[in-house]
């Protein structure tokens, strides 16, 4: 038997019930997101209220936030997780103040280097803070290159419509991204 939950506030300290083998948690990655299912398996007479399932967040940068760069210290405490990529189909662009945005980009085949780090529920208000969300980015989940996926600060594709695109950035200030080939003067 399976039980499924909107919240993990709902199990309280509840011994699992007789017969009862995983909890589905499920949820909204950001107000604007994708709909996410998380399962737990149970240990005969877990308690419910123990299970750890959104504990930790699993957060993808780009830009600012990394090792090295200019606001890397709204990143204190966090655990680095170490270097990734996105999945093919998302871009860097020249957004708020000369500082980059993730897009998703159908039919591209980019990736978006980054790094990922583990954040506590307190970490990641303070970084939806610093980051505006949801009024300048929104959070949510991306694809990485190896299949799994992570939370990020994107903004939509309209959003990004005639901004130009980044090869990469240095995350030093907000105007260090170097444009992108497509916009690159001749």
């Amino acid at each position: 038997m399976v039980i499924v939950v909107s919240s993990l506030v709902e199990l309280g300290e509840s011994l699992a019930p007789e017969g009862v083998s995983s909890v589905l948690c499920a949820g909204y990655a950001s107000a604007f997101g994708r709909p996410f299912l998380r399962e737990r398996r149970l240990a005969r007479g877990e308690l419910l209220g123990a299970i750890p399932m959104a504990s930790k967040t699993l957060i993808f940068v780009y830009g600012s936030l990394k090792r090295g760069a200019r606001h890397h210290g709204q990143l204190a405490g966090a655990e680095f997780v170490g270097s990734s990529r996105s999945a093919p189909g998302y871009r860097l662009v020249r957004y708020s103040e000369g500082y980059p945005a993730l897009v998703r980009a159908s039919g591209e085949d980019g990736a978006v280097r980054g790094e990922l780090y583990r954040v506590d529920a307190e970490q990641l208000g303070r970084l939806d803070a610093f980051e505006e969300c949801p009024t300048l980015y929104q959070r949510e989940l991306i694809e990485l290159e190896d299949g799994s996926s992570a939370a990020a600060y994107v903004i939509f594709a309209e959003q990004a419509r005639g901004l130009p695109s980044l090869e990469s950035y240095d995350g030093q200030d907000g105007a260090s991204g170097q444009l992108g080939r497509a916009d690159s003067p001749r």
